[in-house]
């Protein structure tokens, strides 16, 4: 037989199968936990295993654009949680209009980007990135 059990660490988490020799683990919270695995075979003999589970809270991408206000030309720095991704960029005006759009190929964590709103009327802009996977970040910018 088989048993999973909790020995330390934060109260909330969740077993999928305690009385499975592979199980998952989720629900958990930042911090440290200890399982314990006990194996039992027919004959009564008995082992024991610990298993230590350090979960961190992912930081968050972001981006910003400056200078903020600006006359034309500006910078979006993007800080990413990944290294490399495929990202995609879109000016909005206020109205939800796309007015520049751009994907590339982010090679490292922190990256910037220009945008020239020379042209763009003045007023509220909005920016969108797809910083990381399945994540998109957004900021503001005022076109003066």
């Amino acid at each position: 037989t088989y048993t999973w059990k909790k020995v330390d660490g934060p109260e909330a988490y969740r077993c999928l199968d305690r009385t499975s020799p592979k199980t998952i683990f989720s629900d958990l919270q930042e911090g440290t936990y200890t399982f314990e695995l006990t194996v039992k075979d027919n004959d009564g003999a008995e082992a024991k295993d610990l298993v230590a589970v350090h979960v961190k809270r992912l930081s968050q991408s972001n981006a910003v654009a400056f200078p903020n206000p600006t006359a034309g030309i500006v910078t979006i720095k993007i800080t990413a949680t990944t290294h490399q991704n495929l990202t995609r960029l879109v000016v909005y005006d206020i109205t939800g209009k796309p007015m520049f759009k751009e994907t590339f190929m982010r090679s490292q964590s922190t990256t910037s980007r220009q945008v020239d709103l020379t042209a763009f009327p003045k007023g509220l802009y909005f920016i969108e990135v797809g910083a990381d996977i399945n994540h998109t970040v957004s900021c503001s910018v005022l076109k003066q």
